[in-house]
Order: C-alpha cells, then sequence, then structure tokens
C-alpha cells in the first residue's frame, strides 16, 4: 500500500470520527400560536428548538395573549414529546407580574429532561431573580414530570410575589444511568412548593427562603439538609426516609403539621448530633425533646441503634419484680 494511501485513509477516518462540538444556545420563548415547545416558531435565540444538554430558556415575554405565556411538551405536530435543557429562567428581565406553566398535551407524559454537558455540574430552574421589585415578580409552575440527569438547584426570587410550584414533577435519575444519585437544591429568599410525590434519591438541601412540601408532596430518599431558611412538611404520610440523616443548621428550621411523627435515621441540631432516642419538635409539639430548631406540632423520632435497644430492654427486665418460687 502507498503512502499516498494511507494518508487518504487516515484522513478520511479522522474525518468520521471526528465530533464537532455543540455550541451552547441560549433561547428565549416567542409563545407560538400553538404553543408547542417543537415549534420553531415558538423560538428565538437559538437555531431550531431547545433540546440539547447545553441549551437555556428564557421566558419573560409579556405576551397579550396570557395563553402563550404557557408552553406544552409537544413536537411542531402537537404529539406528546420529552425535551432536554441545562437551564430554565422565568421573567429575569422584570417584565411584569406574570405567570408561567409548564404543561403536558391531553393524555401526555412528556417531561423536561434536566442535564448538564459539565461535568459534576448542576442544572438550574430560576424563578424571578432578575425582577427589580415586587410589581416585577411572577409565578412559575410545572405541570409535567421533571427528570434529573444531574443535580438540580432551584432559585426563587427576593421578592414577596415570587413563587415556584411543581405540580407534576417527579424528580427520578434516567434509566440505566451510571454515576451517583441526583440531588434538589432550594436556594433564594421566597417559596417553592412539591405538589406531587417525587422520586429523586441524592438527598434535600434548602439554603434559602422556604420550601414546602404540600399534602400531596413528597421530598426524595436521601438526606435532608436545612442550612438555611425553613422547610415546611405538610404530608402526614412520614415522607422522610427512616434511614435519612436530617441536619438543621443555626438559624434554620423544619416546620412539621399536626400528624407528623416521622423516623429519621440521624438528626444534627445545630452541629451536633442527638444522641437521645425519643421523639424532637417545637415547644408545642410535646415531644421528648423540644427546641427552637422545630415549628409546628408535628415530631420526628429517634429510635435506638439496635445494640442501645437490647441494653434498654436488659435493664428494663432487671427492674422488673422477679416471682419467687
Amino acid at each position: 500500500m502507498s503512502h499516498r494511501l494511507c494518508l487518504c485513509l487516515i484522513a478520511g477516518l479522522t474525518g468520521l470520527l471526528s465530533v464537532t462540538p455543540v455550541s451552547a444556545a441560549a433561547f428565549i420563548w416567542e409563545g407560538s400560536v400553538d404553543r408547542n415547545w417543537g415549534n420553531t416558531a415558538s423560538w428565538s435565540g437559538g437555531t431550531g428548538v431547545p433540546d440539547d444538554n447545553t441549551d437555556t430558556v428564557t421566558i419573560n415575554n409579556d405576551f397579550i395573549d396570557a395563553g402563550r405565556r404557557n408552553p406544552l411538551l409537544a413536537d411542531s405536530s402537537g404529539n406528546d414529546a420529552s425535551f432536554t435543557v441545562k437551564s430554565i429562567f422565568a421573567n429575569p428581565n422584570s417584565i411584569g407580574n406574570r405567570s408561567y406553566t409548564f404543561g403536558n398535551v391531553a393524555s401526555g407524559v412528556g417531561v423536561l429532561i434536566m442535564d448538564t454537558d459539565v461535568v459534576a455540574g448542576n442544572t438550574t430552574i430560576t424563578a424571578n431573580t432578575g425582577g427589580t421589585s415586587d410589581a416585577n415578580n411572577n409565578t412559575l409552575t410545572f405541570n409535567v414530570g421533571i427528570q434529573l440527569n444531574d443535580n438540580l438547584i432551584l432559585t426563587t426570587s427576593p421578592f414577596s410575589t415570587s413563587s415556584l410550584t411543581l405540580t407534576k414533577a417527579t424528580f427520578n435519575r434516567a434509566m440505566g444511568e451510571l454515576g451517583g444519585a441526583r440531588s434538589v437544591t432550594k436556594s433564594g429568599s421566597q417559596r417553592a412548593v412539591f405538589n406531587a410525590a417525587n422520586s429523586y434519591s441524592g438527598g434535600t438541601i434548602v439554603t434559602a427562603g422556604e420550601l414546602v412540601v404540600g399534602v400531596a408532596g413528597t421530598l426524595g430518599s436521601g438526606d435532608v439538609t436545612v442550612n438555611g431558611g425553613l422547610l415546611i412538611i405538610n404530608n402526614t404520610a412520614n415522607i422522610i426516609n427512616d434511614l435519612a440523616d436530617v441536619t438543621i443548621a443555626g438559624g434554620a428550621q423544619i416546620s412539621l403539621v399536626s400528624g407528623i411523627n416521622d423516623i429519621v435515621g440521624t438528626l444534627t441540631l445545630g452541629g451536633l448530633e442527638q444522641s437521645q432516642a425519643g421523639t424532637y419538635g417545637s415547644a408545642s409539639s410535646g415531644a421528648d425533646h423540644q427546641s427552637g430548631f422545630f415549628a409546628g406540632t408535628g415530631v420526628l423520632t429517634i429510635i435506638p441503634e439496635p445494640a442501645a435497644a437490647a441494653l434498654l430492654l436488659a435493664g428494663i427486665a432487671m427492674m422488673l419484680p422477679r416471682r419467687r418460687r
């Protein structure tokens, strides 16, 4: 084989194996009349429609037709579809006091897939952090499933009328995905609400504001950490994993509605792991151990370690009166 032929073959193989890098695209929702995500007329700022782990989506238009603010997860023909994005921003340009809702087509089960091209990176959903006053706030609602391929950070506005609600979202890992479980972090000074049976497994972290778990909502199966702000649990179905490590930092709180008595693996309050078994709650909860780390009248319960439980039972047995023969 001639050197020239070898060089041609190598050049050809190199061309076949080379991968053109995907450029990140910043899409802006323009709201086509049919509201379908898969309709290119719905978007500006990028080529086609957002469906890649480098794509960011901004929804900030002040449409006269309010319905056009609400994207549907559908292809250009209106068929049920799922789409992948890295970040979603609602109203960061302070257009003015609007509500945005992500929905499915009739009987649709399409999901938003949150994924990032950055190794060990985070995906984000941001509700109105760019507003300048309460008058410029919005509400952002997801009535669709959300699949986490990477960790998700939920951020809410510093203004009192801003909110972020997830009413149908099921957070979970992609089937067959390799690597660690994915977590959800709540940041920003306002409220985010979970109203669905979520299944993410990487843990829940609250750093600021309020994360509210509604009466039908759940947390994932991982640990629960409240480094700042307030975690409000209104579901009495014991939604914290029995093996979870629950941590509440100084100045933070967990509020437990009446009727909650949820077993946890470990409980750390203000940096100190609680070693005493029993119930923990607020001063109005009637718990065995009461503190300002809690609000509401529900309680968390720590059960003794097996060895400690055995010693406790042995001690109780020795205290019982013995029957004389």
